[in-house]
C-alpha cells in the first residue's frame, strides 16, 4: 500500500516560515528515506506539483482488518482504480 503525504506552503506565510518549513519538509524527507526499519515507513520518492506544493510517496505495510477498521470509523468508501 503506498500513503501520499502533501507539503503545502500557506500563502498567507512569511518568506521566513516558508523557507523555514521547506527546510524542515526536506530534512524529514532525508532522514526517512535513509531509514530502513519494519516500524518506519519508508520514502520512495518526492516531486513537486507546483512551486508551493511537494508530494511524498510511502510505503507502508497494513493488514486488510486495519484497512477496514480505519474504513469503518472514518466512514471512507474503498477506492477504485482503473488498472485494477
Amino acid at each position: 500500500m503506498v500513503a501520499i503525504k502533501i507539503h503545502q506552503l500557506n500563502q498567507d506565510w512569511t518568506e521566513q516560515k516558508k523557507a523555514d518549513y521547506q527546510r524542515h519538509a526536506r530534512r524529514e524527507a532525508e532522514i526517512q528515506k535513509s531509514i530502513n526499519h519494519v516500524k518506519i515507513v519508508r520514502l520512495y520518492d518526492r516531486f513537486e506539483v507546483d512551486i508551493n506544493t511537494y508530494v511524498k510517496l510511502q510505503k507502508i505495510k497494513i493488514s486488510q482488518k486495519k484497512i477496514e477498521k480505519i474504513q469503518k470509523s472514518a466512514k471512507l468508501e474503498k477506492l477504485r482504480y482503473p488498472w485494477g
